[in-house]
């Protein structure tokens, strides 16, 4: 997966205002973060992983806000969860290829054993040359072809796919898993296409939580466990809605103060 720069990056003040070691350096940055999948965290031993990366435009970054400082030494892309794709986001694409690839694996299994290994209808034996050595030779290139394939070819009686360990996943929240293991057998029971369709809108809302913005360290608790979410047969709610940014104490206090200041400045 790329990284993205979107198209009003060229008349955001914040970015058209830095100067041309700054850019340079948060594309680089934006760039490396993506590559690495940090979610946009930029540890300060990183900066000197980040290729051509000015150390000096650190401070640039943050007075732009393009850049806010976190705990420990550390700093977070501030536009990155909104333009770039995180680490939760790659892990559902990933396991949907999976699931896909699984799929087609299953149908040319299936195709397979229905196949007859044996002579076509109507093969008449006869010697190497004439109408029934052609058959023989047909019938060897044909062998030959899928013997080229073999690695591929599973019995179709003995492929079982598991959707419980697809739907996992792609659950950003997981814990429990050998009880969430149980809820998804009892729930695959309820639900009105089985298994499969269970596992299809675990995946569907377990990525509307990662684009919302709700699989982040500060964001997770609000999450639901899957054991949770399978008993209450929570497929049949809407997908989760963005998450709005949440105040800090901090800023909530400050809210409250200046809003004190103000009634007084009336008051008086």
């Amino acid at each position: 997966m790329d990284a993205r720069i979107p198209e009003r990056y060229l008349v955001d003040r914040r970015i058209v205002r830095l100067s041309a070691s700054a850019r340079a350096s948060y594309f680089m940055a934006t760039l490396w973060a993506v590559s690495n999948r940090t979610d946009g965290r930029i540890e300060r031993d990183d900066l000197a992983l980040i290729p051509t990366f000015d150390a000096a435009s650190v401070d640039a970054l943050v007075e732009a806000d393009l850049w806010t400082v976190s705990d420990r030494g550390a700093w977070i892309i501030a536009d990155y969860m909104s333009t770039q794709t995180s680490r939760a986001d790659f892990e559902v694409l990933e396991n949907a290829r999976r699931a896909d690839r699984e799929k087609k694996r299953r149908q040319r299994a299936a195709k397979s054993a229905t196949e007859s290994p044996g002579a076509s209808p109507g093969h008449v034996p006869g010697d190497a040359t004439g109408q029934a050595g052609e058959a023989r030779s047909s019938e060897v290139s044909i062998s030959e072809t899928k013997g080229a394939r073999d690695d591929e070819i599973i019995g179709a009686e003995i492929v079982e796919v598991d959707y419980f360990d697809t739907a996992w996943q792609s659950w950003p929240k997981r814990e429990r898993r050998v009880e969430a293991e149980t809820a998804f057998e009892d729930a695959a029971k309820r639900h009105p296409r089985g298994p499969q369709g269970l596992a299809d809108d675990i995946a569907a809302h377990g990525a509307a939580y990662v684009r919302g913005g709700w699989a982040t360290p500060e964001a997770m608790r609000y999450i639901p466990g899957l054991v949770g979410w399978l008993t209450s047969s929570r497929w049949v709610d809407d997908l989760p809605t963005p998450r709005r940014e949440r105040k800090t104490q901090s800023e909530r206090n400050a809210d409250v103060f200046a809003k004190f200041l103000a009634d007084e400045g009336e008051a008086s």
